[in-house]
């Protein structure tokens, strides 16, 4: 027996199965879930910075279109038409210079007009000139006496055709108006080269820069819309989650966090959700170890009962109280066992049973004669094949002097029973051998006579539950005839030479009478002489031998059988080979339904 290989009990298995499956459910769980929640922060992170920065974005564009819409309402330029200006919290100060495209870079702008503008400042410079000249608004940052940085707003009011005299505005804005109520705590707003305008986190990063490779200020730069959203990773620093608002005049609103401050509030959930879950194991494993117990107790019961069915004991009693398969397994198991010695009994019954039959196969062989018998005066050819262990054909001869009887009989059906009756049949016939080879009269021992004392013995034997057919022939030596009788056999071929010399004749000795076993009142066939001369042929068979089907599903046949059995330039000794192996071929490995058996007696010169 092989070596069985132990490994980790069942109840370890379902916990340790059970925990890898409660891990893997809470880690994807967890997973998604915190693929969800990031997601979600995001977006709604996003959607705050959106908010923020638009709302910043429009006080900003509101501010300046307020600037220029109110100075561009102002008729004329005159010291009454400033004062109108002096309730406006929009516009600190006020300052108007002119000059012309031609002349800007070689001399400073005159300066028309200066109400509340800051002393010392003095004339813009080249580059914000060149910016302003180009797109037409653009800012500047300052610092007051304080220390407080402001902007300017740079804004062409008027101008002729040929650019020779341009008058343009300088406006202070009111940083603190504009920030005031946006919302925003992390916005800023730069110009397109990147200078801070306006911070709300920290006022006095007005003038500073932003560092051009900002992957947000860039995007905001090259962006053809006006509002987008951007993850990522400045040059050296944290990863960020931005969004940029281009509201117009040549600004650009930027409002970004850090990527583990928008998240926070995120991981703290994450953190709260794996402890409740970690609490949750332990109480799942608790209930799975109490669970796997109940399932594996009535198991090991199994176990123990399949080790002691294993040792050849199949008396069990397991219990089956439970309603469940584990019940019903136990059941299966008791009935089982019961099962199991119930074949086993019939295992030895049908190996005695089947050392019985090749006992009676055995002894049935030797109540056939052998295949080939050679006499002086005679040969004899035969071939039998039962269908099972035992068959119902049985074939014999008696020799007495100057003759010869030939019995072949077929008892109804194939295996045991028949094959009992043949053995009774053998021993009629050996009872009256002595009898025929003293040389009685041939009335006395004629084939008729012959078939009614063995219909006796068959209906004795079998109380008319198998019948038999039989045909004996008895063939005169001396006298050169042969005698026959029949009790429902197939009629036998008398095989003679004709005229043709390649072909045989064959003549059918023809005459059934009742099968054997059938009643008392039997009667067979009358006594038949016909003239059997010297190596004329007698070709006796079972029905087995022509309607029997092989590998094609198809009967032997009688037109098969006679044309081997009629080519002349073969002697009766080649004709049975030729048989036999034309009998293989059409059977092959297949077993024959019925039994089949021929003998092929040749007298001689």
């Amino acid at each position: 027996m092989a070596n069985v290989k132990r490994s980790r009990s069942l109840g370890l298995k379902l916990v340790l199965g059970v925990t890898f499956l409660v891990l893997v459910l809470m880690g994807s769980s967890f997973f998604l879930a915190f693929n969800f929640l990031r997601e979600e922060t995001k977006a709604f992170t996003f959607e705050i910075q959106a908010n923020q920065s638009q709302l910043l974005g429009q006080r900003f564009s509101s501010h300046i279109e307020t600037i220029i819409h109110t100075i561009k309402i102002i008729p004329s330029l005159d010291r009454q038409a400033i004062k109108a200006l002096e309730n406006q919290d929009v516009i600190l100060s006020l300052e108007v210079f002119q000059t012309g495209k031609a002349t800007y870079r070689k001399k400073k702008p005159s300066e028309l007009l200066n109400w509340r503008g800051n002393p010392g400042h003095g004339a813009p410079s080249i580059e914000t000139l060149d910016e302003l000249f180009a797109t037409g608004v653009t800012y500047e940052t300052a610092t007051n006496p304080g220390g407080k940085p402001f902007v300017y707003l740079y804004s062409i009011l008027d101008g002729d055709s040929e650019g020779k005299s341009l008058t343009f505005l300088r406006t202070r804005l009111n940083s603190d108006l504009i920030l005031k109520k946006s919302g925003a705590t992390d916005a800023r707003i730069v110009n397109r080269k990147g200078k801070v305008l306006l911070d709300t986190r920290d006022p006095m990063n007005t003038g500073s820069m932003v560092d051009a490779s900002d992957p947000l200020l860039q995007t905001a730069s090259q962006s053809p819309v006006s509002i987008g959203t951007l993850e990522y990773t400045p040059a050296g620093g944290e990863a960020r989650l931005g969004t940029f608002i281009i509201p117009g005049f040549n600004a650009i609103v930027l409002n970004s966090v850090r990527y583990g401050d928008a998240m926070r509030g995120t991981m703290i959930l994450l953190e709260r959700m794996m402890f409740v879950g970690l609490i949750l194991l332990g109480l799942a494993l608790v209930a799975v170890v109490l669970f796997s117990l109940r399932i594996t107790r009535p198991l090991k019961e199994l176990t123990l009962a399949t080790q002691v069915i294993s040792k050849g004991n199949f008396d069990l009693n397991l219990n089956e109280t439970s309603n469940d398969e584990i019940g019903h397994l136990s059941h299966s198991m008791n009935i089982m066992s019961e099962k199991i010695k119930a074949l086993l009994k019939e295992s030895i019954d049908k190996v005695r049973i089947e050392q019985e039959l090749a006992i009676a196969s055995n002894i049935q062989q030797c109540l056939i004669p052998p295949s080939e018998i050679h006499h002086d005066q005679f040969t004899l050819y035969s071939h039998y094949q039962s269908a099972a262990e035992c068959g119902g054909d049985w074939w014999g001869f008696i020799e007495g002097p100057n003759h010869v009887f030939l019995i072949i009989s077929d008892a109804t059906g194939h295996g045991l029973p028949p094959a009992m009756l043949t053995a009774v049949t053998h021993g009629c016939f050996s009872s009256l051998k002595q009898l025929i080879q003293d040389g009685k009269s041939p009335d006395t021992l004629s084939p008729s006579f012959l078939l009614r004392m063995a219909n006796e013995v068959v209906l004795e034997s079998s109380n008319g539950e198998i019948n038999m057919t039989m045909f004996i022939a008895r063939i005169d030596m001396s006298q050169k005839t042969l005698t026959y009788s029949n009790a429902g056999h197939h009629s036998p071929w008398l095989i003679q030479r004709s005229t043709d010399p390649a072909q045989s004749e064959f003549k059918m000795l023809r005459g059934r009478g009742a099968r054997l076993g059938e009643s008392k009142d039997f009667a067979p066939s009358e006594d038949q002489v016909v003239p059997f001369t010297s190596n004329d042929g007698l070709f006796l068979y079972t029905d087995g031998l022509l309607e029997n089907t092989g590998r094609e599903s198809s009967p032997y046949g009688k037109q098969r059988l006679m044309q081997l059995l009629s080519e002349q330039n073969l002697d009766h000794a080649q004709k049975h080979v030729k048989i036999v192996a034309d009998l293989n071929e059409f059977y092959g490995n297949q077993i024959p339904a019925d039994d089949l058996t021929y003998v092929l007696f040749q007298s001689k010169a």
